[in-house]
C-alpha cells in the first residue's frame, strides 16, 4: 500500500487542477521559500481530515481555498483527492482507493471514497489501523517534532495506542460502555420508582391508623386545654395578689427615704455653717501667713545682699594683697638684675681691648702681602690663560657638537629602521583588522534588519493587547457600575425591611418595639410576611389571597398578644392583629376529586410555600384551605362546585370565595405583594451581588494578568528599541573605524616610502661629520703645550693671593667682633637705666596698696556687723512665721474633717434621691404590670366563661407553678401538633396500598433482569480492557527495542529508552520518554538542542514504522534544524527505510536531495499560483 496520486485544486496556492504521481521510495519535494511545498503535505493532511485551522497555518478553514492573487481571482471551492494503491486489497478489497474533500466558502465540507459521499468517521474506521491519520506518526511537520516530545504522558499513550491498532477495540469498549451507563441509568430509574412507591405504601399505612388517633387526640386535647386554663387562672390570682402586695411596700420605702432625706438636709445645712466659719478663720490666718512671708522674704534678700558684698570685698581684699606679695617679689629680682648687668659689662670692655690689639698687628701683615702680589702681575696671567683655555674650550664645544651630531644621526637611521619594521608588522595587523571589521558591519546589518521586523511585529501585538486591555476596562466600568446599583437597591431594600416601611403604623409599632426591647417581647414570633418564603410564580396569587392578613402578628401565646396590644393604647401607637399560636386551630378539609384530578389544579398553598417551623400553625391557619390554580378557567369550573370551606385562588390573583364571591384586577403598586416579596428580593439581590463580586474578580484577575503581558511586552519592545539603537551605534561606530583602519593603512604606506629616503641621507651626512671631528682633534693638541706655561707662573701667584685674602678675612671678622661687643655693652648700661626706673615705679606702687588694704579692711568689719544684726531679726520673724503656720494647719484640719463628712452626708443623701427614683420606677413598672395582669386575669376570665367553667368553682391552689402550667403548654401544643400532623383521614388507603405492592414486585423482577444484563456487559468491557493492554504492551515493548537501536544509528551512539509513567496503574498510565545523545546526561526533553529534538523525534516515529510498515510517511522541513553531518545520517536512514515505507520529504537539504529517488519542484512562475516540475532519478 503506498500514495500513488494526490490531485489538488483551489487549495491555497494551487489555484490550478495540478496532480502529483508519486513513486515508492524516498521522493524529495523542493523548491524557494514560499512558493507552496508545505502545501503539499497540508493537503493531504486536510484530505485525511484535519479539522484545526491553526495546523494549516490559518485562521478559519475557509482561508485554505485560493484567495486570489494579483492576475486572478478567488475561487469558491478547494478540493483534494488522495489516489491509495492498495495491491493487497487490505482497505476496502481493491487495489486503490480514492479519498475526497471539499470546501465550499459558506463553510459547507464534504467527504467521498471512490466518488461516494461518506462521513469523516468512515475514513477514519477505514485507515484505523494502518498508521495513517492526521494526527498519526505518518505525518511530521514544521513544529510537530517539538511537539511530540513536548507532549504530556497521557498524550504520547494515544500515539502508541494508534501504533497498536487497538483504535476499534475502543470504540467497542466506549460503545459497551454507553449500553453499560444506559443501563445502569434505568436500574436507578427503576430503584427510584420502587422509592417513591415505598414512600406512597408507608403513606398509605399512615392514613390507615390516623381517624382512631386523630379521636383520642382531640379528646386528651380538650381536657389539657381546660385543666391549663385553671392553671392559668389560679397563678394568674398569685400574681395579681403578689403585685399589690409589692405596691404597698414600696410605697412603705417611698414614705422612709423621704423622712431621711429631709433629717439629712438638715445635717447638712449646719454643716455648711460650721465649714463657711472655718473658712473665715483660715482665710485671716492665710493673709497674716502671706505678710510674715513677705518679711521674712525680705530679710533673706537683705542677707543675701550683704553676703554678697561681703564676698566681694573679701575678694578685692585677697586680691590686692596677693599683687603686694607679687610687687615685692618683683621688686628684689630687678635689684639683682642691675648687679648683673654691671659685671657683665666688666668682662666684654677686657675682650674689646684685646680686639682692637688684634687689629693693628694683622693691617701691617696685609701691607707687606699686598706689595708681593702687585710685582707679580697676575693680570696678565690669567688673560693669557683665560685666550688659551678659551680656544681649547672651543675646539672641544665643537668636536663634542660633531660627536653629539654623528650619535643622534645613528640614532635617528636606528629610529627609522625600528618604525620601519613596526609599520611593516601593524600594516599586516591592520589588514585583517579591516576584514574583521567588514565580516561584523555586514553582520550587524543583518541583526538589525531582523530585529526592526521582531519590533514592527511586537508594536502590532502591543497594540492588539491594548485594545483588549481598553475591553476589559470598559467591562470593568460596566461591572462595577452593575455592582453600585445592586448594592444601593440591596441596601435600600435592607433599609426598608429594617425599617418595617409599608407595615400598617401598629404592627410597624410592634416590630419596632420588639426589634429594640427584645427580652420584653420574647413571645412575639414575627409577622405572617416575614414568616413565609413564596416563589416568584406565586406571590401574586398569596398576595391576593392574604392581602391585610399578611401583616398579621404571630404571637406564641395570647398573653404576648395582650401585652403587644396594651403596648399600642398607651402609645396610641395603632392598631394590629394577632394570630396566638396557643388560640388558633388550623383546620384541613378534604379536596374532592374532580379538583384534585383537574390538571391545572397546582395544590394546596401551604403545601407550594416555605415557611418558619416555629409559625407553622398560624401559617396553616391562613393557607391550609386555600386551593390554587394556574389557570381562571379551572379555577371558575372549581368554584361551581360550592366549596364553602375553600378558598380558591389563581396563579393571576383572582379570588374565589365558597360562597360566589369572585375578585381580581391589579392596583398599580401592591404593597402587600411587595412585603411578601421583599426576602426574596433580598436574597435575589445578594447573590446577584455576589455573582457580579466574582465576575469582577475574574475580571480584575484578567486585566492584572493581561497588564502583566502587556508590561513584559513593552519591556521586550523598549529592550528591542535599545538594541535597535545600539546596532545603529554599533554600525554607525564600525562604519568609523572602517574608514579609520583605512586611512591608517594608507598614511603608513606614505610614512614607509618616507623611511627609505631618510635612510639614504642620513648615511651620507654621518660620513661628513666624521672627518670634520679629526681635523678639530688634531687643532685642539696645539693649543695645550701654550696652556701648560701659564699655568706655572699662575699657580705661585694664587697662592701669594690666598694668604693675603686669608689675612684680610681675620681682620674683618675681628672688626666685627669689636662692633658686637660695643653694642653688648651699650645694650647693659641701657638695661641698668631702665631696671632702676621699674623699681622705684613697684616702690611707688606697694605704698599705694598698703593704704587701701587697710581701708578695704575696715569696711569689711563694718559689713559684718550689719549682716549679723539682720540674721538675729530674720530669726525672730522666722519664729513667728512657724507659729501662725502650725495654726494654719490645724484650722485647714478641721476644716477638712468638716468638708469630708459634708461629702459623706451628701453621698449618702444622693443614695436616698437614687434609692427614691428607683423606688418611684418600681412603682411605675408594678402599676404598668398590675394593669397587665389585670388584662390578662380578665381575658383567662373570657377564656374560662368561653371554656363553660365557673371561676367561682376553680379553687385558688398555691401548689401550682409557672413549670406545671408550661408543661401544661407544651402538651397542648404538642397535642395540637400531633392532631395537625395526622392531616386528612382517608379510609380507602388500603385498596390503594395493596396495588403499589403489586408494582413494586414487578419492578423489582425488572430490576434483576437489568443487574444480569450489567454484570454481562461489564465482562465484555473487561476483556476488551485485557486484549487492549496485552497489545499495548507487546507494541511497548517493540517500539522500545526499535527506539533504542535507531536512536544509536542516527546519534552515533548514546541512550534511549521508554517506560511507564504510573507502573502500578497501567490502564490509566501515560508513556515517557528518556533519551541522552552521546557524551552528555539529560534530565528532560527541554535540555536537548534543536536538531537532537528532531532526531529524537524522528526515531521515534521510525520505530513505529519498524514495528508495523507504514504505507507511508511525510516529513516537512524536519531537517531544518539539523547539521551537514546529521543531514547525512538523516538521508541516508530515510533512503534505507524508502525500501519498504514510501517517504515524501518537503526539504531545502541538498543531501536529502542526492539520495532522493524522485524529485519535485514547487515553483511560481506565476505571482500567486504553485506549479509542480517532476524528476525521477536513477
Amino acid at each position: 500500500m503506498y500514495l500513488s496520486k494526490c490531485i489538488i485544486n483551489g487549495f491555497k496556492s494551487f489555484a490550478d487542477k495540478t496532480e502529483i504521481d508519486f513513486s515508492k521510495g524516498l521522493s524529495a519535494i523542493v523548491g524557494p521559500n514560499g512558493s507552496g511545498k508545505s502545501n503539499i503535505y497540508e493537503s493531504i493532511m486536510w484530505v485525511l481530515g484535519e479539522q484545526r485551522a491553526k495546523s494549516l497555518r490559518s485562521n478559519k478553514m475557509e482561508d485554505v481555498i485560493f484567495a486570489g492573487s494579483s492576475a486572478r481571482s478567488e475561487v469558491g471551492m478547494a478540493e483534494v483527492e488522495l489516489v491509495i494503491a492498495d495491491p493487497e486489497c487490505e482497505l476496502m478489497g481493491i487495489a486503490e482507493v480514492r479519498i475526497t474533500r471539499r470546501l465550499f466558502r459558506n463553510g459547507q465540507s464534504e467527504y467521498y471514497i471512490n466518488g461516494k459521499p461518506c462521513r469523516l468517521k468512515d475514513i477514519a474506521k477505514i485507515l484505523a489501523n494502518t498508521g495513517i491519520g492526521k494526527n498519526s506518526y505518518s505525518f511530521i511537520g514544521q513544529g510537530k517534532i517539538e511537539e511530540i516530545l513536548k507532549s504530556r504522558p497521557h498524550e504520547l499513550r494515544l500515539l502508541f495506542e494508534e501504533a497498536a491498532g487497538i483504535a476499534h477495540y475502543k470504540e467497542q469498549k466506549f460503545s459497551t460502555q454507553a449500553q453499560l451507563n444506559k443501563t445502569q441509568d434505568s436500574i436507578q430509574r427503576i430503584d427510584d420508582l420502587i422509592d417513591e412507591l415505598q414512600i406512597d405504601v408507608e403513606n398509605l399505612r399512615v392514613r390507615a391508623e390516623k381517624a382512631i388517633k386523630h379521636q383520642d387526640l382531640t379528646s386528651e386535647l380538650s381536657e389539657v386545654s381546660k385543666e391549663l386554663i385553671i392553671s392559668e387562672f389560679n397563678i394568674s390570682f398569685n400574681k395579681l395578689n403578689n403585685i399589690k402586695q409589692k405596691l404597698k411596700t414600696l410605697k412603705y420605702d417611698l414614705s422612709t427615704n423621704e423622712i431621711e432625706q429631709e433629717s439629712l438636709n438638715n445635717i447638712l445645712l449646719l454643716g455648711e455653717t460650721k465649714l463657711t466659719e472655718l473658712s473665715e478663720v483660715k482665710n485671716e490666718y492665710e493673709k497674716d501667713i502671706i505678710r510674715l512671708d513677705n518679711t521674712v522674704e525680705n530679710y533673706k534678700n537683705k542677707l543675701a545682699e550683704l553676703s554678697e558684698n561681703l564676698s566681694e570685698i573679701n575678694n578685692s581684699f585677697d586680691n590686692k594683697s596677693n599683687e603686694k606679695t607679687e610687687l615685692t617679689q618683683t621688686q628684689s629680682s630687678t635689684a639683682a638684675q642691675i648687679e648683673n648687668t654691671k659685671r657683665d659689662i666688666k668682662v666684654l670692655s677686657y675682650s674689646l681691648n684685646n680686639n682692637n690689639q688684634q687689629v693693628v698687628d694683622l693691617t701691617e701683615q696685609i701691607k707687606l702681602l699686598k706689595e708681593q702680589i702687585t710685582e707679580l702681575d697676575i693680570i696678565s696671567l690669567e688673560q693669557e690663560k683665560s685666550s688659551s683655555e678659551q680656544k681649547i674650550g672651543s675646539l672641544l664645544q665643537k668636536a663634542d657638537n660633531i660627536s653629539e651630531r654623528i650619535n643622534l644621526e645613528n640614532e635617528q637611521l636606528n629610529t627609522n629602521l625600528v618604525r620601519y619594521d613596526e609599520l611593516v608588522n601593524k600594516y599586516k595587523i591592520d589588514s585583517n583588522l579591516l576584514n574583521e571589521l567588514k565580516e561584523k558591519l555586514n553582520h550587524s546589518k543583518d541583526t538589525y534588519a531582523k530585529s526592526s521586523k521582531q519590533d514592527l511585529e511586537l508594536t502590532k501585538i502591543i497594540k492588539q493587547n491594548q485594545q483588549q486591555l481598553n475591553e476589559l476596562s470598559q467591562r470593568l466600568v460596566n461591572l462595577r457600575e452593575q455592582k453600585r446599583n445592586l448594592f444601593s437597591e440591596l441596601t435600600l431594600n435592607q433599609k426598608l425591611k429594617s425599617e418595617y416601611t409599608g407595615y400598617y403604623a401598629g404592627v410597624k409599632s410592634v416590630l419596632l418595639a420588639k426589634k429594640n426591647n427584645p427580652s420584653n417581647y420574647q413571645g412575639l414570633v414575627g409577622v405572617v410576611a416575614e414568616l413565609i418564603n413564596v416563589p416568584e410564580n406565586l406571590q401574586v396569587a398569596i398576595s391576593a389571597v392574604l392581602g391585610g392578613q399578611s401583616q398579621y402578628l404571630v404571637s406564641e401565646t395570647a398573653r404576648d398578644a395582650t401585652k403587644a396590644i396594651n403596648m399600642l393604647k398607651e402609645k396610641r401607637a395603632g392598631k394590629a392583629t394577632f394570630l396566638p399560636l396557643d388560640r388558633v386551630v388550623p383546620r384541613i378539609n378534604t379536596i374532592p376529586n374532580p379538583v384534585q384530578n383537574n390538571p391545572n389544579f397546582m395544590g394546596r398553598a401551604i403545601d407550594l410555600i416555605d415557611y418558619e417551623n416555629k409559625a407553622e400553625i398560624a401559617i396553616k391557619y391562613l393557607l391550609n384551605n386555600v386551593l390554587v390554580f394556574n389557570s381562571v378557567e379551572s379555577a371558575l369550573q372549581a368554584s361551581k362546585l360550592k366549596l364553602t370551606q375553600f378558598l380558591i385562588v389563581t396563579t393571576s390573583g383572582e379570588v374565589f370565595s365558597g360562597k360566589g364571591l369572585i375578585s381580581g384586577g391589579r392596583n398599580k403598586k401592591d404593597h402587600n405583594a411587595e412585603l411578601i416579596a421583599r426576602n426574596k428580593k433580598i436574597a435575589k439581590l445578594q447573590a446577584g451581588l455576589q455573582q457580579n463580586q466574582q465576575q469582577l474578580a475574574n475580571c480584575e484577575n484578567s486585566g492584572m494578568a493581561l497588564k502583566n503581558q502587556l508590561k513584559k511586552q513593552v519591556t521586550e519592545l523598549e529592550n528591542l528599541k535599545k538594541q535597535l539603537i545600539e546596532l545603529s551605534k554599533s554600525i554607525t561606530h564600525l562604519e568609523k573605524q572602517e574608514f579609520f583602519t583605512q586611512t591608517l593603512i594608507n598614511k603608513m604606506n606614505e610614512e614607509m616610502v618616507s623611511l627609505k629616503n631618510k635612510e639614504a641621507k642620513l648615511g651620507e651626512s654621518i660620513r661628513l661629520l666624521n672627518l670634520e671631528l679629526i681635523s678639530t682633534n688634531d687643532l685642539i693638541k696645539s693649543s695645550s703645550g701654550n696652556l701648560q706655561a701659564s699655568n706655572d707662573e699662575l699657580s705661585k701667584a694664587r697662592a701669594l693671593m690666598l694668604e693675603y685674602n686669608q689675612k684680610q678675612s681675620k681682620e674683618a671678622e675681628l672688626r666685627a667682633e669689636i662692633r658686637l661687643l660695643e653694642n653688648k655693652i651699650y645694650n647693659s648700661k641701657e638695661n641698668i637705666k631702665t631696671l632702676e626706673q621699674n623699681k622705684e615705679t613697684i616702690d611707688k606702687q606697694l605704698s599705694k596698696l598698703t593704704v587701701e588694704l587697710n581701708a578695704q579692711q575696715q569696711k569689711i568689719n563694718e559689713i559684718q556687723e550689719t549682716y549679723n544684726h539682720n540674721l538675729f531679726e530674720f530669726d525672730e520673724w522666722q519664729q513667728k512665721l512657724f507659729t501662725k503656720t502650725e495654726n494654719l494647719k490645724e484650722v485647714t484640719s478641721n476644716f477638712i474633717k468638716a468638708s469630708e463628712q459634708q461629702v459623706t452626708n451628701g453621698d449618702k443623701l444622693k443614695t436616698l434621691q437614687i434609692n427614691k427614683e428607683q423606688i418611684n420606677r418600681s412603682l411605675q413598672r408594678y402599676d404598668r404590670r398590675l394593669v397587665e395582669q389585670e388584662t390578662i386575669h380578665k381575658f383567662i376570665e373570657a377564656e374560662l366563661y368561653q371554656a363553660n367553667i365557673n371561676k367561682d368553682e376553680c379553687l385558688v391552689d398555691n401548689n401550682i407553678t409557672t413549670k406545671i402550667v408550661e408543661q401544661l403548654k407544651l402538651k397542648v401544643n404538642k397535642l395540637k401538633n400531633m392532631i395537625n400532623n395526622l392531616g386528612d383521614v382517608d379510609y380507602g388507603a388500603i385498596a390503594d396500598l395493596k396495588r403499589r405492592e403489586e408494582r413494586i414486585s414487578f419492578l423489582n423482577q425488572q430490576k434483576s433482569d437489568l443487574e444480569d444484563s450489567k454484570q454481562k456487559l461489564a465482562e465484555v468491557i473487561n476483556e476488551v480492557d485485557k486484549i487492549c493492554y496485552d497489545k499495548l504492551a507487546e507494541t511497548i515493548e517493540v517500539v522500545r527495542a526499535n527506539f533504542k537501536e535507531i536512536y544509536i544509528e542516527l546519534f552515533q551512539g548514546g541512550y534511549a529508552d521508554i517506560y511507564w509513567d504510573n507502573e502500578e496503574d497501567i490502564f490509566s498510565s501515560g508513556i515517557i520518554l528518556k533519551v541522552s545523545p552521546p557524551g552528555k546526561k539529560v534530565q528532560n526533553m527541554d535540555q536537548l538542542s534543536g536538531g537532537e529534538k528532531s532526531l529524537t523525534a524522528i526515531a521515534l516515529l521510525m520505530s513505529f514504522t519498524k514495528m508495523k510498515t507504514s504505507s507511508f510517511c511525510i516529513f516537512d522541513e524536519v531537517d531544518a534544524a539539523l547539521d551537514e553531518t546529521n543531514n547525512i545520517r538523516l538521508a541516508s536512514y530515510w533512503q534505507t527505510i524508502s525500501k519498504t515505507t514510501q517517504v515524501l520529504a518537503v526539504t531545502h537539504s541538498r543531501h536529502t536531495m542526492v539520495h532522493a529517488d524522485n524529485l519535485y519542484g514547487v515553483v511560481m512562475q506565476e505571482k500567486g499560483v504553485s506549479k509542480i516540475i517532476s524528476v525521477t532519478l536513477d
